[in-house]
């Protein structure tokens, strides 16, 4: 009974934990629309590039290949209608060649580094937010089934 009512509180701390509701400001949630041209669509989708320098490889290396190969392996089965997908990339320097501000963006203010993935020794991350700003990330290589997972929780 004492083991059942321990393991009882942990699942309720557990699931208190990653309940709670992240929610972006709503005087920066315009300024996100306005800078990544975030119209109507219901989600933003962020790829994001961390600094070069938090990565063990050099992922600002050949940028298009590397978008192609998580178009056609990563979002090729998920239903992206009615969301925006953008690559925001944190070293606007390593990436001046694929910015375009339409698809590829620099990180403006270094927004998203700073209060999502500061301190993150990864490469990659992605964040799904939706119009009312509400948003889950994902930091570090991620799948298919983890862009879905993040589309689902904000939905």
């Amino acid at each position: 009974m004492k083991k059942a009512l321990i393991l009882y509180i942990l699942l309720f701390i557990t699931n208190f934990t990653f309940s709670q509701l992240n929610i972006i400001a709503k005087e920066k949630l315009e300024t996100l629309k306005q800078v990544y041209k975030w119209n109507d669509e219901k989600i933003l989708l962020v790829n994001f590039y961390l600094p070069k320098n938090n990565c063990h490889y050099n992922q600002y290396e050949n940028l298009d290949r590397s978008k192609n190969w998580i178009e056609n392996n990563i979002y090729y089965s998920i239903n992206l209608s009615n969301i925006k997908k953008i690559y925001v990339y944190s070293d606007k320097f390593k990436a001046l060649q694929i910015i375009d501000n339409k698809r590829c963006f620099e990180d403006f203010e270094n927004y998203f580094y700073n209060n999502f993935f500061n301190g993150s020794e990864s490469c990659f991350g992605i964040i799904a937010i939706n119009s009312d700003g509400r948003y889950s990330i994902k930091i570090g290589e991620f799948t298919t089934e983890d862009v879905n997972l993040l589309l689902k929780t904000i939905n």
